[in-house]
């Protein structure tokens, strides 16, 4: 009997085991920032599937190929200028069902640590685990927080980086910090986030600037449409900062939203705390709300390239909206909702969605066998064990 207690402990075990590792959920997820390609097709990370995957011209979604799934334990996205490549913070998690790019057995089981991915080669390269932050600084160029103790830069075609340039200590309350905010690279010009502050970086001149901002940083963006400066969220207020001069000024002191991105280069589409989007004039403060033929609370919304659209999702739904047609467009309906016709919203051919909902349903089916196969397992030993006790 205690044999039998044992056998019955160590198969719920591995049925628990199993499942916590098999990659089975993203509940963590979200959809990170859209990056626009050299031919206009945007790219994104959809954590709903572990891929990339590129909405192009025609708003269809398709994933990247590739050889192994990236996983969905990835806590930020930031892409290069170009498209091509992209920093990725993922958790160090050992997936049983599938093979993961972002994982390696050399570092600690869920520990957090930056990789380098290139979409052209498909290959990712895990970075030193000292480096505790980084951005972009150009195409070929990151900068990055070395053990909490300096900003420093250096090219992507030495990953050990052992040929870097520091570009100052950190010290005093710049040392908290931000892993969440990402930063965001303009031209010569990378905002980096720190809890208290940012570093305004110059990386042709080699520079780097502190700033600090009481309110913290939530979020940072720039001018997709002409490049002439940053928005930067802290606290209930947003600050302009005009690189090229290094003019920091706030433009509004009672400023709430959960999320904001560019409409043009004078305007901003934010999200408030009931999920709600106005359109926000930088000079005047001016908000506006903007209706949506799409139904639902609001969680992040992206800028799409062209003035006056931006694309917005409402849960695991992806949708691009014209606010001169007063259009939304369906783009991919997530594992939440299944693509449905509407007078109001048009919608995409489910294909994608369709695909998402297989692959879902196929891991539960696939997880389901493997438990009855162990439970199969288990009591085939059981009959031989109680057989043997009674010989």
């Amino acid at each position: 009997m205690n044999n039998i207690k044992k056998i019955l402990c160590m198969a719920n075990f591995f049925i628990i085991f199993f499942l916590l590792f098999s990659n089975f959920a993203f509940a963590q997820c979200q959809t990170f920032d859209f990056t626009l390609t050299k031919n206009s097709n945007f790219l994104f990370f959809n954590c709903d599937k572990g891929e990339i995957e590129k909405l192009d011209n025609n708003n269809n979604i398709s994933s990247v190929p590739r050889d192994k799934s990236l996983g969905g334990f990835v806590h930020n996205f930031i892409w290069s200028p170009d498209g091509t490549k992209a920093l990725i913070l993922s958790e160090n998690v050992l997936a049983v069902l599938q093979k993961l790019e972002l994982y390696s057995p050399q570092r600690e089981l869920n520990s957090l640590n930056w990789w380098i991915y290139d979409l052209d080669t498909k290959k990712a390269t895990l970075l030193d685990k000292k480096i505790i932050s980084i951005g972009w600084a150009s195409n070929d160029q990151v900068v990055y927080d070395w053990d909490n103790k300096n900003i420093s830069i250096a090219s992507i075609n030495d990953p050990g980086f052992k040929k870097f340039t520091k570009l100052t200590d950190i010290t005093g309350d710049s040392d908290d910090l931000n892993l969440i905010v990402s930063s965001v690279n303009m031209g010569n010009f990378t905002v980096f986030p720190m809890k208290k502050g940012f570093y305004a970086i110059n990386s042709s001149e080699k520079k780097a600037t502190y700033h600090p901002l009481a309110g913290g940083i939530q979020k940072i963006i720039s001018d997709p449409f002409e490049q002439k400066y940053f928005i930067i969220k802290s606290g209930d207020s947003i600050y302009k900062y005009t690189p090229r001069d290094g003019n920091l000024a706030a433009t509004d002191d009672a400023f709430s939203a959960t999320d904001l991105a560019f409409l043009n280069s004078d305007s901003l589409v934010i999200v408030d705390t009931d999920g709600k989007v106005y359109s926000y004039d930088i000079s005047t403060k001016t908000k506006l709300p903007i209706t949506l033929t799409a139904s639902g609370k609001v969680s992040r919304v992206f800028s799409a390239g062209n003035k006056e659209e931006f694309i917005f999702t409402i849960g695991s739904n992806i949708y691009r909206e014209n606010t001169e047609n007063k259009s939304s467009f369906l783009l991919r309906a997530g594992s939440e909702q299944k693509p449905t016709a509407s007078s109001s919203v048009a919608t995409q051919p489910s294909d994608n969605s369709v695909a998402q909902t297989t692959t879902q349903t196929s891991k539960i089916v696939y997880i389901i066998l493997i438990a009855l196969l162990i439970m199969i397992v288990i009591f085939v030993v059981l009959v031989v064990l109680k057989r043997r006790k009674r010989e």
